[in-house]
């Protein structure tokens, strides 16, 4: 779906807004949200020992998912049809599955939050918590929308509370998801170890981190757009010097090698690319709406960032979840790898592109990428599951 709005966008099927609202949406609760709801899980599993027969991270998150993208057909057609019940209704029902969900980590891990690598889970609690603020700043957004009786002081907040709605979903929860994520999952895609010291930096910088969100949405809402920046700036500086840092000293170690680790580096420099630009924009200054070029290019590039780190994520997670066997697995990965050298270098090429020209042919390049991969991860989870197959039967015989 988010591949489609792009491509309608780019030939003139939607108009500017809907466009803009539905190509962003579409990839931060349609394809992000649902990757973090599912894989966060994942990852709390293994990583707390959960059995798989866990309430919280089996019925419990089938309902969760459900529940989420049911909402967040609801949000879409309330913001086409101009609708603000509607989209009131959605967004509050985000912010309660993500609540839900947030608590339902924190009973998971009560008794374990202490351990070693439970900073992780952490990292997911502060960005639920983030998230639940991100919805409640989209309610008062809606109502100076599409609330012809909304007071003028509210209409005045509209683009203060957009950006700080951005602020809090962006940096806040799809930023710390990732951030903790890769303190384990970077090293082992670079199949070396975590350095020594990483997991402290990690849960030193926490605190401060999810605090510079808060404090930089605060500062914004106030009319310190300043401020705000340096909130920002600070944010991409701890998570630097906690994440990026111990993955550089990894990365010395051991080389990335593959498709997976190539595109995640990649989508980390975009990440902190837009990262630094919208924090010089605003202690500039400057909303950087998306209607205005500067807006436009900082939003690309954050896509462009976290895109690429799910799809490298995916792409070494996938064949390890499918299974079926270490011969299923391998072809599961030689499938995904494919032409990967080639994938990551035309993809960042046309990204740069198209944020130097903003013509709408290496727009369309970057989607077909995007949309190669989809096919590529469609292929080898059915060749890896028909490979288990037949050598579950082989074995059977």
């Amino acid at each position: 779906m988010a591949l489609a709005v792009g491509v309608l966008t780019v030939l003139g099927r939607l108009s500017t807004s809907a466009a803009w609202w539905l190509s962003i949406h579409m990839i931060t609760l349609g394809v992000l949200t649902n990757s973090i709801l599912q894989w966060s899980w994942y990852f709390a599993r293994s990583l707390l020992r959960l059995p798989r027969a866990h309430r919280g991270a089996g019925p419990e998150q089938t309902w969760r998912l459900v529940t989420f993208n049911l909402m967040l057909v609801v949000t879409t057609f309330g913001m086409l049809w101009q609708n603000l019940f509607t989209v009131l209704i959605g967004a509050t029902g985000i912010g309660a599955v993500l609540a839900w969900h947030g608590l339902a980590l924190l009973q998971a891990a009560r008794s374990q939050l202490g351990s070693k690598f439970a900073i992780i889970i952490r990292y997911y609690l502060a960005a639920s918590a983030s998230l639940v603020v991100g919805c409640v700043l989209a309610g008062f957004i809606a109502a100076t929308m599409f609330d012809s009786g909304a007071p003028r002081w509210l209409e005045q907040l509209r683009l203060p509370l957009t950006v700080a709605h951005a602020l809090t979903n962006g940096l806040g929860w799809i930023g710390l998801s990732i951030a903790g994520t890769l303190v384990t999952l970077g090293p082992t895609m670079l199949r070396t170890r975590i350095v020594s010291g990483a997991v402290i930096r990690a849960y030193r910088a926490l605190p401060y981190a999810f605090g510079c969100v808060l404090a930089a949405a605060l500062a914004i809402l106030g009319g310190f757009a300043s401020l705000a920046g340096g909130f920002v700036l600070i944010y991409v500086a701890l998570l630097g010097w906690a994440v990026g840092y111990p993955l550089l000293e990894e990365a010395v170690v051991k080389a990335p090698r593959s498709f997976a680790s190539y595109s995640v580096s990649a989508g980390l420099i975009w990440s902190a690319v837009a990262g630094v630009g919208l924090g010089l924009a605003l202690v500039f200054g400057e909303l950087p709406g998306y209607e205005s070029t500067r807006g436009t290019v900082l939003v690309i590039a954050a896509a462009a960032g976290v895109l690429q780190i799910l799809a490298g994520a995916l792409t070494y997670l996938m064949p390890v979840a499918i299974g079926r066997g270490p011969g299923a697995v391998k072809v599961g990965i030689a499938a995904l790898e494919w032409g990967g050298i080639f994938r990551v270098t035309l993809r960042n090429l046309a990204l740069a592109c198209a944020v130097v020209t903003m013509a709408p042919l290496w727009w369309m390049v970057v989607a077909l990428t995007y949309g190669a991969d989809l096919v590529i991860f469609a292929v080898s989870g059915t060749k890896q599951s028909h490979v288990g197959k037949l050598n579950e039967g082989n074995n059977e015989l």
